[in-house]
This record gives structure tokens, sequence and C-alpha cells, in this order.
């Protein structure tokens, strides 16, 4: 089946009148290998994810037992730089780095976390959200830094 066969099946299936509540179905080659793809995705996203969620729960267990460690410890440095502009819109004004503790604070308050004075300690699903956002904010600045240079 070819790509124009594909679009033309699609087209007939959409275009062709259907009882309410009818569902599509959409059929695939046996030699395409779906089953085998599919179950080769889920284990790279499932090691891909044991991966991230190893990385979130050591800093948050390192960030409550340790809270006094230095966050250049699972940050480099210019990306706790970065996390601290972003989050008080200035340059960092002390010579040593900010403690693991600031700044799994400020990983949680970009990803939503209120910090009000009942709220408690930030959880996994914050930090899982600041970290993706922090994430995103270096990949520009470094983007950007780039062009700058060249």
């Amino acid at each position: 089946m070819t790509i124009a066969d594909r679009e033309a099946d699609f087209y007939d299936l959409f275009a062709c009148p259907r009882r309410q509540g009818s569902d599509f179905l959409i059929r695939a080659t046996q030699n395409r290998c779906l089953v085998d793809c599919e179950q080769r995705l889920w284990e790279t996203l499932e090691a891909t994810y044991s991966i991230v969620a190893w990385r979130l729960l050591w800093l948050t267990y390192l960030a409550r037992c340790s809270p006094d460690t230095s966050c250049e410890e699972v940050l480099e440095t210019h990306e706790w730089q970065i996390l601290y502009a972003t989050i008080h819109h200035q340059l960092y004004p002390h010579a040593a780095p900010p403690t693991l503790a600031e700044v799994v604070n400020w990983i949680a308050r970009l990803g939503g976390f209120l910090g009000r004075s009942h709220d408690g300690s930030p959880g996994v699903k914050v930090l899982w959200r600041g970290l993706s956002r922090l994430h995103d904010i270096v990949q520009g600045w470094l983007v950007c830094q780039s062009l700058v240079i060249n």
C-alpha cells in the first residue's frame, strides 16, 4: 500500500456516512511489524522515564536530607545562574553558589509550586515540571549565546 493509497483510504473513511457512536478502524498491513515497533518504543520510553524518575527522586531526597549542599553537585554553573536570573530577574549577587534547598525551591517554583508556609516541601511532580521548563530555558539561552558568539 503506498502513501497515496492510505491517504485515499483515510479520505474515504472520513467522507462516508456512518452511524453515531461508531468507531474508526484504521487497518495496517502485517509486514510493517507494528507490534514489534510498538514494543521497542515502549521499552525505550520506559528506560527514559526510569532515568528521569530516578533523577527526580534523587534530587528530592538529596534536597531534604542535605539541604546545605552546594547546588553544583546537581546542576551545572550556567544552569543555576540561568535559573536564578529567571526567578529573580537579576544576576546572582554572591560569590558562592546557592544551596541545594534554595535551587530545588526555585525549580519547584518554575513547576508551579507556590511555596506558602503550610505547603511543605515540593514534590516530584512540580520538580519534573520545573526541570522540564528549566531545560527549555537553558536550551534557549545556549542558542542565544551561540548566535552572539558566531
